[in-house]
């Protein structure tokens, strides 16, 4: 009698794979092989090819006496992950947003001009189409993409002398017009028939009756920027008009004596009216275009430039002063300003960068073209072709050691002043202030002190034009 040994059954193979992967299983041990499945499946060779579906896969292996075993190998398929993206994905010009990826433990992302990231949340700002691969704890994957759009976002404001024009009228972002006193009234009526400026006990509260005295007595108004006085005021209150201040006599009688309280009270009337404004992007210079109709977003004729005091800028710019940087941030500042309650930032700074945007997007105009200095998060993007500048600044040598030879030519005339700033806003000198002539060429030699010897930030003003630039200091 012979008894001849049963064949060693093996089975190979990986046996754990993701929806829509494949493996194969080989048999070993034998001569033949006879496979059966999940779902009906069956092999008649040591390979059972191609097999995707989960469950337990069994052969009976056949060696060369005749005799018979089996064994089993367990296939299991996981589930890929979910793949999903949120976030806002339509902005405006120098603003950004967040996408947030989910459903995995892992994410890389890739995106327009090379970008690339390891986060769920990404912070962009340049259009184009985002794609993360998400991949959960099993290691599987999956893909999902997100379009961003970046608009060339615009709003509607006013100037001071708008809402100060008895019948002047004036466009809306619906295409509408409205009278400046309509969108007084319409701006107290939004805000429940008064608002108050300034904080704690340093405020102004504007009624819903005193709308007629913004329009005829109010605005424009001047003089220096300042806090207000403690105590609070009020339009019916004469005695307390000195606060503000408010002129008490004359002709003048009811104008508002401080150039920041008359530039906050007018861009709040534009916050109130223009939908888009608040979350406008701050920057070192600002160009804007009209609109070829009111709100139409649409750009057309020449750009206007505007440059917002680089102090203001860095400060809006550092999350942790606590405001967004944004025209809505600027509005918060300038109320905590004239509320006494922050002293970081000079009055005069506040007050001209409120300005620039009551001016920048007066009557419907919209963003064309941002640029920045070191020191800040808003995203430097162009998208039109610069036009020969009005003003020029040249500095030598750049890189300095010692001393810096600027030189301004001009080719508008207007009351100037030439400033330095430290990268993170901190004003470091005024090296001119005076009147420049049109086509003057002028000369500023400055020696820089020890204690001042560090990359320096310029700002020259002329009228409403503004140049921005750095020089470098190499240690």
């Amino acid at each position: 009698l012979t008894v001849n040994a049963l064949p060693i059954c093996g089975i190979t193979g990986n046996n754990v794979i993701c929806v829509g992967q494949s493996t194969s299983f080989l048999a070993s041990g034998g001569t033949s092989y006879s496979w059966t499945g999940p779902g009906g499946f069956t092999a008649a060779t040591a390979s059972t090819g191609t097999i995707t579906a989960a469950g337990t896969y069994t052969v009976l292996v056949t060696n060369a006496n005749g005799c018979t075993s089996s064994c089993s190998r367990t296939l299991t398929v996981n589930e890929l992950p979910v793949c999903g993206i949120t976030g806002e994905n339509v902005i405006c010009l120098g603003t950004t947003t967040v996408f947030t990826a989910t459903g995995g433990v892992s994410y890389s992302w890739t995106g327009p001009g090379g970008f690339t990231a390891s986060t769920a949340a990404i912070t962009v700002s340049v259009a184009g189409v985002y794609t993360v691969t998400v991949t959960n704890a099993n290691g599987c994957t999956s893909s999902c993409s997100r379009t961003l759009t970046v608009n060339n976002c615009g709003a509607c404001t006013f100037t001071q002398g708008a809402y100060g024009n008895a019948g002047g009228n004036h466009c809306n972002e619906d295409g509408t017009t409205s009278l400046s006193l309509v969108k007084i009234q319409r701006a107290l009526t939004l805000a429940g028939g008064s608002y108050t400026f300034g904080r704690n006990t340093r405020t102004f509260t504007l009624y819903y009756a005193d709308a007629i005295h913004v329009e005829d007595e109010m605005l424009p108004g001047g003089g220096n920027s300042q806090m207000f006085g403690a105590g609070g005021a009020t339009w019916s209150q004469t005695n307390t008009w000195s606060r503000v201040p408010l002129a008490q006599g004359g002709q003048n009688r009811g104008k508002i004596q401080n150039t920041l309280f008359a530039q906050t009270l007018t861009m709040w009337f534009n916050l109130q009216n223009s939908s888009s404004l608040g979350g406008l992007p701050v920057a070192d210079t600002i160009w804007t275009r009209a609109m070829t109709t009111c709100g139409s977003n649409i750009p057309t004729g020449p750009e206007a430039k505007f440059g917002i005091p680089h102090d203001v800028v860095v400060y809006l710019a550092n999350p942790a002063n606590g405001y967004t940087n944004n025209v809505a941030g600027l509005f918060k500042l300038a109320n905590d300003v004239l509320g006494g309650v922050n002293t970081a930032v000079s009055a005069g700074s506040v007050a001209t960068a409120v300005d620039v945007f009551n001016n920048a997007f007066d009557e419907c105009r919209v963003i064309s073209r941002l640029f920045n200095l070191g020191g800040t998060n808003v995203p430097v993007q162009n998208i039109v072709t610069q036009s020969q500048p009005l003003v020029e600044v040249s500095a030598h040598p750049n890189p300095y050691t010692d001393k810096v030879v600027f030189t301004i030519r001009s080719s508008v005339s207007g009351t100037s002043s030439f400033e330095l700033f430290g990268l993170l806003g901190e004003k470091v000198t005024t090296l001119y202030q005076g009147f420049i002539e049109k086509g003057a060429v002028k000369t500023i030699t400055y020696e820089v002190p020890n204690v001042n010897r560090k990359t320096l930030v310029y700002q020259l003003r002329i009228g409403s034009e503004m140049v921005t630039g750095k020089v470098i200091y190499p240690n």
